[in-house]
């Protein structure tokens, strides 16, 4: 995904002075939409394929433990 900044040339924004920090905002919740839908994605997933979820779930966690705790 690539993202550009550009400064605004309509709406309500364009009427005062560029601020990046405007952009930022947008780019968040940008991002937070996206998530979002990842996220309602997976849960659709894992109610089709609840097994299948519990088995991933419970293999990462065994290979967490095991990095975590190594000697």
């Amino acid at each position: 995904m690539t993202i550009t900044i550009k400064p605004r040339t309509s709406g309500a924004l364009a009427t005062r002075p560029y601020d990046p920090a405007d952009q930022l905002a947008e780019l968040r919740e940008e991002a937070m939409r996206a998530l979002v839908a990842r996220l309602d994605g997976l849960g659709s997933a894992m109610k089709q394929r609840p097994m299948l979820a519990i088995g991933i779930g419970l293999a990462v966690g065994y290979v967490l433990a095991r990095a975590l705790h190594r000697d």
